[in-house]
């Protein structure tokens, strides 16, 4: 076993370009997966921490008005709906776009620097069992309070704004403002470019500044049993009780478990194109490593004939194969496996100034990795074919036998038969279909 090892590291040395090129595919091919993958987890759990804690939060039900949450449904709903069977908590909240202003600057609304938030009315009494801001400082607002805020920490440092403080929020340019006390700060996570800071204050301070009395723009519900058909239950209650209500444009009941769907569903749509651009950089890897170790054989033909002439069987000189390509691909997936850890961890720091946390993927980086060795063994299989046709006479002879286009002419064959499939899917097929899983992957 010494001498074989000797002269399978022999062979990497007589040609050290081509061994070089074969870890270095395997290596990026790896590493590309790797980054990929962990970025992808990065920016889903940000996702779903920022879609859990403001967009699915703790409401089983939502009551939305037309024109999503711009929109105005009536607040007395939240009463009406309390009054429900199996319905635990009722919030209402009222979202609108307002103006944020330094309260030396409150003479010069319309010619000073402001910032456009989204200032969120709530009720404190009913708002407890919905709202969860992390590291808050302070304190919440409390039942019945007025005049007061909770304003994100980033926002706050740069508006020199500080727990105590004032800051000015103004509906409009030249409309009306309202004098705020800073009484809690907490962090916040956007995860878009469009997601505007947050301000908290109460419902009725947001109604009065914006002249919406009795406004809402949300109203959540909490229920006490959440199984299928008590929510079902719920949600046809509730789609009755709006009916009753009358209007041209009735608000739209939507369930936690509808909105995780969606959710879920991008989720299964982004990991089928990681799978296939883990294929495409493997697939790289693949032809790279195939492509020159072919031609190092074919340099070789001369010698792998002369050991066969000394007595060295197939099945010896796929052995002698195994042993040189594979250390070079667990080689390279190791090395592509650490890369890829390293670029992921490495990078945020470069882009950006603010601390990022980074998730590194276990999934993404078990793909990588199996795909590394796969991409390796299936091109060590086919070079097998090849060591496997070699004779003793090629010692004499390299050239021997006339070459064969048939094969040629098939991989031709196969290539316009796949390009006429593509476009076959493309142009007739259904394109709600694209993106399920088996069809994307015979595209």
């Amino acid at each position: 076993m010494q001498r074989w090892w000797r002269l399978a590291t022999r062979n990497w040395w007589s040609s050290p370009g081509r061994t070089l090129a074969a870890v270095i595919s395997v290596t990026l091919g790896v590493a590309t997966v790797v980054v990929i993958t962990s970025f992808y987890e990065t920016a889903r759990r940000a996702v779903q921490e920022e879609v859990v804690h403001r967009w699915l939060g703790a409401a089983h039900l939502s009551i939305h008005p037309p024109g999503a949450h711009w929109g105005t449904v009536e607040v007395s709903l939240a009463e009406a709906i309390a009054e429900f069977d199996n319905v635990q908590h009722v919030t209402a909240r009222l979202r609108r776009r307002m103006r944020l202003v330094r309260p030396e600057e409150r003479d010069q609304l319309l010619e000073t620097r402001w910032r456009t938030v989204d200032a969120i009315g709530i009720n404190p009494e009913t708002e407890r069992a919905f709202l969860e801001l992390p590291g808050l400082e302070g304190r919440m607002i409390q039942p019945g309070e007025r005049g007061v805020a909770l304003i994100e920490r980033e926002t706050a440092e740069e508006w020199d704004a500080e727990l105590g403080g004032q800051i000015i929020l103004s509906a409009s340019k030249a409309g009306p403002t309202i004098d705020l006390t800073v009484v809690g700060l907490f962090d916040s996570r956007r995860v878009a470019e469009f997601q505007r800071p947050s301000v908290y204050l109460a419902i009725a301070d947001v109604q009065e500044v914006r002249n919406e009395p009795r406004a809402a723009s949300v109203i959540d519900v909490m229920l006490n049993d959440t199984s299928p058909a008590a929510l079902a239950e719920a949600q046809a209650a509730v789609e009755s009780l709006l009916a009753e209500k009358g209007g041209l444009y009735k608000p739209k009941v939507v369930s936690a478990a509808a909105r995780q769907r969606v959710l879920d569903e991008a989720e299964r749509i982004t990991r089928v194109l990681l799978a296939l651009t883990a294929f495409i950089a493997l697939l790289t890897s693949f032809f790279i490593i195939l492509t020159t170790m072919s031609m190092s054989l074919f340099e070789r033909r001369r010698l792998l004939g002369a050991m066969r002439c000394v007595g060295l069987t197939r099945g010896q000189l796929a052995g002698l194969l195994v042993l040189e390509l594979m250390p070079l691909g667990l080689l390279g997936t190791a090395v592509g496996a650490l890369l890829g850890v390293g670029v992921t961890i490495v990078t945020p720091e470069w882009l950006t100034e603010v601390p990022v946390r980074v998730y590194l993927s276990p999934w993404g980086i078990g793909l990588a990795t199996v795909s590394g060795v796969l991409t390796t063994l299936i091109s060590t299989l086919l070079l097998l074919f090849q060591v496997g046709r070699v004779t003793p006479l090629a010692a004499v002879n390299p050239d021997i036998g006339a070459a064969r286009l048939r094969y040629l002419y098939y991989a031709g064959a196969v290539g316009l038969i796949l390009l006429a499939g593509h476009e076959a899917i493309v142009g007739a097929s259904d394109q709600t279909q694209w993106l399920s899983a088996g069809f994307t992957s015979a595209g």
